[in-house]
């Protein structure tokens, strides 16, 4: 639900500084909705709990101008700020983090691999450094 419109106002949420900690906060790119951006950014990683109780009050503007002048940019920025929502949630779709670590599980295989290469060739290089290990591991048994 809180993907498709923003629900709560920015002053009525309360967090632990342990989540800022750990996720940060605003997304500084943001000039408009960014309260929307974090609350997102905070229920991909967590739960939210309701307390039915009124925490804040707010105003809007009485001037039906102004009230639509803000309307307007915000409805301009909507654009932007659904391509930042929709990047931020398909990096934490379960089925991108699973491509993610194959791609690096991948990675990790060829530089083993290459690694192992460059140890069989120090082992020709240096083969009095491997009989003295060979005998300190035979010696420590």
């Amino acid at each position: 639900m809180l993907y498709t419109s923003n629900y709560l106002s920015i002053q009525s949420v309360l967090f632990r500084k342990n989540l800022y900690d750990l996720f940060g906060g605003f997304n500084t790119k943001l000039e408009y909705l960014e309260d929307w951006n974090l609350w997102t950014k905070y229920a991909l990683r967590c739960d939210f709990k309701f307390i039915d109780k009124t925490t804040s009050m707010y105003r809007i503007p009485l001037k039906i101008t102004e009230r639509i002048s803000r309307q307007k940019k915000i409805d301009a920025y909507l654009s932007i700020f659904c391509e930042l929502q929709n990047q931020m949630i398909k990096e934490f779709n379960p089925e991108f983090l699973i491509e993610s670590q194959k791609t690096i599980i991948i990675k990790l295989k060829t530089l083993s691999k290459v690694l192992l290469k460059k140890m069989r060739n120090l082992r020709v290089l240096y083969p009095t450094y491997y009989m003295i290990r060979i005998k300190w591991a035979k010696y420590r048994k």
